[in-house]
């Protein structure tokens, strides 16, 4: 949800205009409060802190679903999306349009042949984009000198700079918080520099491993989504003798 300018923020009580109280802490983040003068309410702003949990992500470079797989798995909502490759592994929870809380798109813009169109569109689904793009070396380093030019596979023809991302982040009056070396978030927020450096870091876990540490207990979704195939199956004209559960095999 994209922030409320200040003078329309309403009381979550009574409805009527709520004032700036200050800026102040929560957690690792900036966070605005506000008090009615009408009831005496004070609130925070929309606390959209607490829609990572609960909120959908969708991953824009899906490829063969492993990493919604993986999100479904510790309980995240997370959906599939990919012009430019066949869904694996995610089947039956590709993204069909809607807004969100995230956009992921990992290794994908060194890719793109129109970056900015690809990350306009990817706005128009959520106002957070968080990719993952090496940053090329300054002064530019010979092609021999540089693994990530791809020169083996001729699949990268696009390198980003810090300044070539704040071109865009500007371009779309985003912020842009980056760990100016691998992971950037376009996002309307302005996020400390510790809330991103722990947010980097359970990236980091995240490629390392299939287990994703999570700030709240969630559910998994392993098996519900295992029956809600196994109920698309059931519905559908082709059927077979093998068994259609996960749940003869516990």
């Amino acid at each position: 949800m994209a922030p409320v300018p200040e003078a329309e923020v309403l009381c979550r009580v009574c409805g009527r205009k709520a004032r700036s109280l200050w800026d102040g802490r929560l957690m690792d983040l900036t966070v605005k409060y506000f008090e009615c003068d009408s009831c005496g309410y004070v609130q925070t702003e929309y606390p959209f802190w607490l829609e990572v949990g609960g909120g959908t992500v969708v991953d824009c470079a899906g490829g063969y679903g492993i990493l919604v797989r993986m999100l479904r798995d510790v309980g995240v909502e997370a959906l599939w999306s990919d012009k430019y490759c066949d869904n694996l592994l995610a089947r039956g929870f590709e993204y069909q349009g809607g807004g969100a809380v995230l956009v992921t798109s990992f290794e994908a813009f060194e890719h793109f042949v129109d970056p900015v169109a690809e990350l306009k569109d990817q706005l128009s689904i959520s106002p957070n984009v968080l990719l993952s793009t090496e940053i090329i070396p300054d002064p530019t380093p010979p092609q021999d000198k540089w693994w990530y030019y791809g020169s083996d596979h001729g699949q990268h023809i696009g390198f980003f700079r810090n300044r070539t991302l704040k071109y865009l982040a500007e371009k779309f009056r985003k912020r842009l918080v980056s760990d100016e070396r691998s992971y950037h978030l376009f996002s309307d927020r302005e996020y400390s520099s510790m809330f991103w450096r722990t947010r980097i870091f359970l990236l980091r876990a995240v490629s390392k491993s299939l287990r994703i540490v999570s700030a709240r207990s969630l559910k998994s979704k392993t098996w519900e989504d295992n029956r809600q195939l196994i109920k698309c199956m059931d519905t559908s004209e082709s059927r077979t003798e093998a068994p259609k559960s996960l749940d003869r095999l516990k």
